[in-house]
Parts: C-alpha cells; structure tokens; sequence
C-alpha cells in the first residue's frame, strides 16, 4: 500500500487495515518518503515493513544527502521493529552498500526482472532445491518479491 491511500480515507481504511492484521495479513508500506509524510501516522499503523523508495537509492553511492536519507529511515524503521526493502537495486555498488546498511530484504532488477506468480514460484522452488542441496544461506541482503 502507498502512503497516498492512507491520505484518501485514512478512517476507513486503518480500520480495514486492522481487521485484515487481525486474520494474519502482512502489510508493507510502499514508496516510503515520497508522499506527503505524517511520521506520527506511521506509529500506529499496522505495517510491518516499509519499501524504501527507488528514488532514494539512485543516488546512494554518489550523494551523501540520499545516503543520510537512507541511514535515517532504516534506523527509524529498526526502531519501530519494522522491516525494511530497499526498492530499485540496479547497481553492484547499491547492493553492497544496502548490505553494509544492514537492509535485510532488496529488490531491483539487478537481481531480477519482474516475472509472472508462476515463473516467480517457479523460481523460489529452484532456489530452495538448491539450498537444501549445498545446506547453506544465501550471505547479503534478501531478494523481496515484488509486490
């Protein structure tokens, strides 16, 4: 979900948001920081991850402001006991650097185009065929569906 729909009708859909939470569903927060933001907000909504947006990786490596951006928002999310996903990952560099930040899950198309639910469950049993063959853990940061 962006924080765009939270604006729209935020009663109703907090609402929502909880009763779904109470069934189990896992929420992410996507496009984190590039709408107009109410941090307290985010403090009692049921999320338990947050996408850090592609915008904000783009210049990670090159731009020491984007790299404070980042610092900040996974150190507020760790702080609020939510995950984090670095969106966009295109390059060797951001991967490492995410990696250094201690960002968990990754996604971009340095590790992959976007797929169908079949070529993507398609993968996820190779990938666990082969884990369970070699009997050890892929190091780095994670690859996150998309979603």
């Amino acid at each position: 979900m962006t924080e765009g729909v939270l604006v729209a009708d935020a009663g109703d859909v907090v609402k929502t948001m909880q009763a779904l939470r109470a069934m189990g569903v896992r929420m992410v927060l996507d496009d984190f920081g590039t709408a107009n933001s109410n941090l307290g907000r985010l403090r009692g909504l049921p999320f338990d991850v947050v996408k850090i947006d592609r915008s904000f990786l783009r210049a990670l490596n090159s731009d020491p402001q984007a790299r404070a951006l980042v610092e900040a928002i996974l150190a507020m999310a760790r702080a609020l006991g939510l995950e984090t996903i670095g969106e966009g990952v295109e390059t060797a560099e951001q991967l490492a650097l995410l990696d250094h930040l201690q960002c968990r899950w990754v996604q971009g198309y340095l590790l992959g185009r976007p797929a169908s639910s079949a070529q993507t469950r398609d993968q996820i049993w190779k990938l666990a065929a082969s884990s369970t063959r070699n009997e050890k853990a892929i190091p780095g940061p994670r690859l996150a569906t998309r979603g």
